[in-house]
């Protein structure tokens, strides 16, 4: 999948944004660049590796009710 100006144009609308006739090219290389990255990074195999919820071992300190 990849964007196209008409996609640049459509999610600009939705955020209020105006761009220029440059400014729009550049969204759109921008953009297509990012899915690209997407797309390597869904090539990795995280089959061994286990959910996580947070990165660093943090729980939750509570104590009693008094």
């Amino acid at each position: 999948m990849s964007v196209t100006r008409k996609d640049v144009d459509t999610i600009a609308d939705l955020a209020r944004l105006s761009f220029s006739d440059k400014e729009k090219e550049d969204m759109t290389g921008v953009l297509n660049g990012i899915l690209d990255y997407f797309g390597k990074l869904s090539e990795l195999d995280t089959g061994e590796v286990e959910p996580l919820t947070h990165i660093l071992p943090v729980q939750n300190v509570m104590r009693e009710d008094a």
